[in-house]
């Protein structure tokens, strides 16, 4: 009986606690509900609950599962993995330890997604932000602060969404192998909408700076050339392309917040501007947004 459900197993989405206390607060606002779901055994030291939802592309139905400690589960659960997401205390060195612990399972676990999560963190933390920053883009992981502390600095911060609504949107963001597509709709995704619109309100710098810029614009130029690819691709290995692409977007957005202010500013203005060249923007209308006021 139990080897039938595994073989049937949904997509699953792993919440892993490693000191964090509120894990299933984390879910239940995660799905939007009142009370905290009811779970059920997936397979040893795992439990889940089913979540149904749908977005304004597709509709789904995985697994939400939780455990707290590291482990493979079972090869149908590592088949079915598509999203892990570590909580964590940053002012306590030994749940950051059980963080660490997991890299080694993850490698044969192997998810597309993967996210850290945690209250919120500062350099005065025990594990201090800019080495948490580093470690996931080393990792490949996004840091999700469901209540960051507000930073002058930060003010401008292109990529200013957090909390809940950052996980439910990178979850969201991704092609799920068993979601069932909606109507193609004839609009661009909301992120590079965000980036276009954002990016327009902002003065374009007009040279670049320093021979570092030349690496950027390469690094820019690759993915531009990969969001072209997925704006012609057909619609299945269009999914994949920005399913791609927006892994690789995280990664942006983890090398971002870790430069100061300024070159945070820039290194996005570039990313948009790149962007909006690959999805069809002239070179005119290109200039004008670096001419405006």
């Amino acid at each position: 009986m139990a080897e039938d459900q595994n073989k049937d197993m949904q997509p699953c989405c792993l919440f892993a606690l490693c000191g964090f206390e509120n894990e299933d607060k984390l879910i239940k606002d995660l799905m939007n509900l009142d009370t905290v779901p009811s779970y059920g055994k997936v397979v040893e030291d795992i439990v889940g609950c089913n979540w149904d939802f749908e977005t304004k592309y597709y509709t789904c139905s995985i697994k939400l599962c939780k455990t707290n400690k590291p482990t493979l589960g079972s090869q149908e659960f590592a088949e079915a993995l598509e999203a892990v997401v570590l909580s964590f205390h940053p002012d306590q060195i030994e749940s950051w330890n059980q963080v660490v612990s997991w890299l080694s399972y993850l490698e044969h676990l192997d998810p597309s997604v993967k996210l850290l999560v945690c209250n919120s963190c500062t350099e005065q933390s025990q594990v201090p932000r800019l080495e948490i920053q580093q470690w996931c883009i080393k990792h490949e992981f996004e840091l999700i602060e469901l209540h960051p502390l507000v930073n002058d600095e930060d003010e401008d911060d292109q990529f200013e969404v957090d909390g809940i609504t950052r996980i439910r949107q990178v979850l969201f963001a991704h092609t799920w192998s068993n979601l069932v597509m909606k109507d193609k709709p004839d609009t661009i995704s909301p992120y590079m909408k965000q980036l276009m619109d954002e990016t327009k309100q902002e003065q374009l710098e007009a040279t670049s700076q320093s021979s570092g810029n030349l690496d950027i614009h390469a690094e820019l130029g690759m993915h531009a050339e990969e969001l072209n690819k997925a704006m012609n691709a057909e619609s299945d290995d269009g999914l994949e392309s920005f399913e791609k692409l927006f892994s690789k977007f995280q990664l942006m957005k983890a090398k971002a917040e870790s430069l100061p202010a300024d070159e945070r500013k820039n290194y996005a203005e570039k990313i948009a501007m790149s962007f909006y060249a690959a999805i069809g923007g002239s070179d005119d209308e290109i200039d004008s947004l670096g001419d405006s006021d």
